[in-house]
């Protein structure tokens, strides 16, 4: 299965290490920590604008990796694609 994660740049060491444990190839775009300080709808503008950029048809996924800032994908809607919202917690490597 061919994934694209697009992560906040502030789980870039989290991210990596469970990209490299998963068994489906998966791309990563990391975007960038400000978008934490633009408020929701801002942050899924650019969310949308990264998505609309990605070769979508070609991901079974797309995966939106944030922490704190998790509230402002529940209200992203993607055209085009199904959509599901589950929040997962990934433990960091040291833990």
């Amino acid at each position: 299965m061919k994934c694209k994660l697009m992560s906040c740049e502030v789980l870039f060491r989290e991210a990596c290490a469970a990209v490299a444990r998963s068994p489906h190839q998966v791309d990563i775009e990391f975007l960038p920590k400000g978008l934490h300080d633009i408020g929701g709808a801002g942050m899924c503008a650019r969310l949308q604008e990264a998505v609309d950029r990605s070769d979508a048809p070609s991901y079974h996924f797309i995966l939106l990796g944030y922490a704190l800032a998790a509230a402002a994908p529940r209200a992203f809607r993607p055209a085009r694609r199904p959509w599901s919202y589950r929040a997962r917690t990934i433990a960091s490597p040291s833990s």
